[in-house]
C-alpha cells in the first residue's frame, strides 16, 4: 500500500490553489490536446485527466520557482500518452471488429 511521505503530506491542494491552477493551464491543456490531434468529443476527459493528475502530483509543485516548466512537461507527456494510449485501444477494436 502506497502512503504519502511527509513531504506529500506537508503539501496539500486547497480548491482556492486548485481554481488557480485550472485558470492558467486551463487554456494551455485544450491548446495541447488539438496540437496532439486529440479528437474534439474527447478533449473534455483529457482536460480532465490532466488536472486530475495536477492534483494527485501537487506535491512535486512545492518549489514555485518550477511550477510553470513542471506542469507544462505535465500537460505536454499526457497529451502524448492520451494520444498513444487511444491510437493503440483504437487499433484493437479494428482488430477486433475484423
Amino acid at each position: 500500500m502506497n502512503t504519502p511521505s511527509s513531504y506529500e503530506q506537508d503539501t496539500v491542494l486547497d480548491s482556492k490553489e486548485f481554481d488557480r491552477l485550472y485558470k492558467q493551464y486551463n487554456g494551455f491543456a485544450y491548446w495541447a490536446a488539438i496540437n496532439k490531434g486529440i479528437p474534439h468529443a474527447e478533449r473534455d476527459d483529457f482536460v480532465q485527466d490532466v488536472f486530475l493528475l495536477i492534483y494527485e502530483k501537487y506535491y512535486m509543485l512545492k518549489d514555485k520557482k518550477y511550477e510553470h516548466a513542471r506542469i507544462t512537461s505535465l500537460i505536454k507527456n499526457r497529451a502524448s500518452n492520451y494520444r498513444r494510449d487511444t491510437k493503440k485501444y483504437k487499433h484493437a477494436e479494428l482488430i477486433e471488429t475484423l
